[in-house]
């Protein structure tokens, strides 16, 4: 984050909001506490479901793979538990008018 690295731990984000969902699970804002900033995170539950399962480590290698790409939002780490599967990105400013 800001060009520094940070040993993180699902404790230090504070939940925003949700800022959308979808068929995987949501995005929330969320406030990295010890750099003060804001981001987005990708929440996905991990599930028996083979093909949902799938469809997460699809997610997460297209986020990896392209993280040096300038058109895309910039994945800062990912949290992988038994349960869950969060991707942390950038988060972008938006306006639809």
């Amino acid at each position: 984050i800001n060009n520094k690295r940070y040993q993180t731990e699902m404790k230090h984000l504070e939940d925003l909001g949700e800022l959308g969902s979808g068929t995987c699970g949501q995005v929330v804002k969320m406030l990295h506490k010890p750099s003060q900033t804001v981001i987005a995170v990708k929440q996905m539950r991990r599930s028996r479901n083979s093909e949902e399962n799938k469809r997460i480590i699809m997610d997460l290698d297209v986020v990896l793979k392209s993280h040096d790409c300038g058109y895309i939002v910039r994945c800062l780490g990912c949290f992988i538990t038994e349960s869950d599967v969060w991707i942390c990105m950038e988060l972008m400013a938006t306006c639809f008018d």
